[in-house]
């Protein structure tokens, strides 16, 4: 869920323009396709990711391996979407939110 806030945050505070009127159309579309990627990833809903992203997505992705060494990776709209389908989102809830059961005593 911070992660959600955060990328609101990033979307809707840094002004890109002239001032917005808050209940203005485009500030409306803005809130609802961040909150459709985000809330698409965690759903697992590949429909949702799809409203969200631009075809043409470049996004870069750092994978680190064992020794530490770092290299970066592209990822598409496509893969993405593909990314939600296989429950990527999802797995990583789940491991997240996972609860700990207390050892007997």
């Amino acid at each position: 869920m911070p992660a959600i806030f955060a990328l609101l945050g990033l979307v809707t505070l840094v002004p890109a323009g002239p001032p917005v009127a808050a209940d203005s159309p485009d500030v409306a579309a803005i809130q609802r396709t961040a909150l459709d990627y985000a809330e698409s990833w965690y759903e697992g809903n590949p429909d949702k990711m799809e409203r969200a992203l631009h075809p043409d997505l470049a996004k870069r992705v750092v994978e680190v391996d064992a020794k530490g060494r770092g290299r970066l990776e592209h990822m598409g709209a496509l893969t993405l979407i593909q990314s939600v389908r296989a429950g990527y989102g999802k797995k990583i809830v789940n491991v997240l939110w996972e609860r700990k059961r207390e050892p007997p005593k």
